[in-house]
């Protein structure tokens, strides 16, 4: 069987011309008669295989017999979905979980990847999947919709760390538009600015919706379908400058985990966090600065009001998810960053 399994993916490789794999459930590999093992005969042998070996192998870490959640160990060369990146990053634009967890997803997931050899791009950020919420309904749904799938809403995950900002589901009201907007493009901003490998759901980038609907494997209709003439094409072009700033900035997308030196974090007056406030839920404000080559600071406000914030070095704002005005009479010496929005400003060298 292992033999068989190899041949069907090398194939794909050389023939197909195909360069990596994800797997569904992929803990289901790693199952022996008796145990769980990410060393199973068959993810050993991708692993040592010359061709298997060269390619992508992405592992969905977990399935739902005993023992099935095994994400972070999986052998050096898989990459694997990070779920603990999903969970955190909804809750920070809803206002929820501490700064210290946010750190933690946002420099690559030292505490699940940074053994084995495994470098940042093994964690594979996102925060939706073909599973759940498109992005659109995670920031315009408090619950799932599924009655349309004929199991009384029963189905689909209650876990969905969503916030409809006020308004359940399609609204006219500008204040919630406004909300989901800024939440919308804040959760791309995280995704696509913290080291790793980043995952978009198709669509997302444009707005799509599931009205509501977490679980629509069964609906092969319009709640489905991706409707071409109705994208939001403001978040497009919103999409397309994150992925300017990540190619331009290597210091974003790192190879090796960030050391303490590589990384500054400050409140919103540039002093240096204290343990407390990097611990405490109700800080909603930070600064992380990242050393390179320009260094880059990227100002996170993840609570309703506006915030000023004085950078802690000189630096000039290059992207903005939301309107920013300057903090004060120097343009380098901060901006005022709305609430659930973050700001890119790269640190201007030592004259």
């Amino acid at each position: 069987m292992v033999e068989l399994i190899l041949s069907s993916l090398r194939y794909w490789v050389t023939d197909l011309h195909v360069d990596g794999f994800r797997f569904d459930l992929a803990t289901t590999l790693a199952r022996t008669s008796h145990m769980v093992t990410t060393w199973a005969p068959v993810l050993s042998a991708m692993t040592a295989d010359p061709v298997l070996s060269q390619v992508k192998l992405i592992a969905e870490p977990w399935d739902i017999g005993i023992g099935g959640y095994q994400a972070g160990n999986f052998p050096g060369p898989w990459a694997e979905w990070n779920d603990v990146f999903r969970g955190t990053v909804r809750d920070t634009w809803r206002s929820i979980s501490s700064l210290s967890e946010l750190g933690a997803r946002m420099t690559g997931s030292a505490d699940r990847f940074a053994h084995n050899g495994r470098r940042p791009y093994h964690s594979i950020n996102y925060i939706t999947a073909h599973d759940g919420f498109t992005l659109a309904d995670l920031v315009s749904y408090n619950d799932k919709h599924n009655e349309a799938n004929g199991e009384d809403n029963r189905d689909g995950s209650d876990d969905n760390r969503s916030w409809n900002g006020g308004v359940e589901g399609p609204t006219d009201d500008p204040q919630v538009l406004a909300n989901r907007r800024a939440r919308q493009r804040s959760l791309l901003a995280t995704l696509l600015l913290s080291a790793g490998t980043p995952m978009i759901l198709a669509g997302d980038e444009a707005g799509r919706t599931q009205q509501g609907n977490n679980n629509v494997y069964c609906q092969d209709n319009e709640l489905s379908w991706t409707h071409w003439d109705q994208q939001d094409t403001s978040l497009i072009e919103w999409t397309k400058l994150l992925l300017q700033i990540r190619d331009r900035y290597p210091v974003l997308r790192p190879q090796v985990h960030p050391s303490p030196e590589d990384l500054h974090w400050f409140s919103e007056d540039a002093s240096v966090l204290t343990s407390e406030q990097w611990n405490d839920p109700n800080v909603r404000v930070v600064q992380a600065m990242f050393e390179g080559d320009p260094s880059v600071l990227l100002c996170l406000n993840t609570g309703p009001e506006t915030v000023a914030m004085t950078f802690p070095v000189p630096a000039r704002v290059v992207l903005a998810s939301e309107d920013v005005t300057l903090a004060g009479d120097d343009p380098a010496a901060g901006v005022k960053v709305p609430g659930y929005s973050m700001a890119v400003a790269e640190v201007l060298p030592d004259e």
